[in-house]
């Protein structure tokens, strides 16, 4: 295979790969269902006997939430009230924000309404008769809001919400919560926290082994291969995958023709490390793009001689695994270029 068609199907593939990223963001209306809360803020008013639950994708650049938020409730129970008949039904509301000047907001009879009761160690820590149910969930958070009345959810917006900011922005700067989830719980009565906790949940990097096989092109041969791949996986403090550090041994098998006619296989092994990262962080698949170099000793019996280096690309799509590579062989003297396609079990 030709340089300039190795260069041709290294950016066609790329290329592809990119479109279909753009396509999966562009096109996918339920994105907000992969995204994953790091911050979960739970909020109760004993006179009111509701709850409020915020689940924050990053509370470290949005706590105003707490401030606006009365303002914001007030706004959204007086859009309800134009769609329902009777204040005393029960009813469960779905909104969604697309943006600060249009929201979808979906409200449902509760015909079958039950009791929800939530215990740890056999004592009861959650009682939540019927009532009036609101998720709201944007781009940043999903708020859950639980009140026995309409009346009891338009009482929360006369809530000094100013109360709950300063406590988690205090929590914030006591503690640097780096890549911690914070969990906390707070009590607000007569316009005042009188009871809080706080906990940090940290994010778990992870380690992987997996096994890929494939075939590749170099110098104008074609070779099968195997890959052995160790890899450390760095989540970003909402538990999204960002970045991944490969540790790889390579095995190539070229068949090479000797003076006496047969053939025998020869292999070329190579160690390599690579630096991926997430081109998809929005959505629950991780497509990476990744960079790396390899070598291999001076005891070579493939195509390469002496001591050989290799830098490389990686892409990949799903289960498979694109690289285009470049060799530098024969004590680094000697330049060839290849392509390396492969499928991870």
């Amino acid at each position: 295979m030709k340089t300039k068609h190795l260069v041709m199907l290294s950016l066609f593939i790329i290329g592809l790969s990119s479109k279909t990223i753009a396509q999966e963001i562009l096109t996918d209306d339920t994105q907000y269902t992969y995204r994953t809360y790091q911050d979960s803020i739970c909020v109760e008013f004993p006179e009111q006997k509701a709850l409020l639950v915020f689940r924050i994708k990053n509370i470290k650049n949005n706590d105003s939430i707490f401030a606006l938020f009365p303002k914001y409730l007030e706004e959204l129970l007086s859009e309800i009230n134009k769609g329902i008949a009777d204040e005393g039904v029960l009813y469960k509301v779905a909104v969604k924000n697309v943006n600060t000047n249009y929201r979808d907001i979906t409200i449902t009879e509760q015909k079958d309404a039950s009791t929800k009761i939530i215990s740890h160690e056999n004592q009861v820590i959650q009682l939540r008769p019927p009532g009036w149910e609101i998720e709201v969930v944007n781009k940043q958070a999903s708020i859950y809001i639980y009140a026995p009345t309409f009346q009891d959810l338009v009482a929360i917006t006369k809530q000094n919400f100013t109360t709950i900011q300063e406590s988690i922005t205090n929590e914030k700067i006591a503690h640097k919560l780096n890549r911690h989830g914070l969990i906390s719980r707070l009590v607000l009565q007569d316009n005042k926290v009188v009871s809080e906790s706080h906990k940090h949940r940290p994010v778990q990097d992870y380690i992987s082994l997996n096994l890929s096989a494939g075939f590749g092109f170099v110098n104008d041969k074609f070779y099968p291969y195997f890959d052995g791949i160790f890899s450390i996986v760095i989540p970003d403090r909402t538990n999204v995958n960002r970045h991944k550090i490969d540790l790889m041994g390579t095995s190539m098998f070229f068949a090479t023709k000797h003076t006496d006619g047969t053939i025998k296989s020869k292999t070329s092994p190579f160690i390599s490390i690579a630096y991926n990262l997430n081109l998809n962080p929005r959505s629950g698949k991780s497509s990476w793009f990744g960079i790396g170099a390899g070598l291999s000793d001076k005891k070579q019996d493939g195509i390469f001689t002496g001591r050989t280096a290799r830098f490389f690309l990686n892409k990949s799509i799903g289960s498979f695994t694109f690289r285009p590579q470049i060799y530098y062989t024969n004590n680094f003297k000697d330049q060839f270029r290849g392509l390396e396609v492969s499928f991870s079990f």
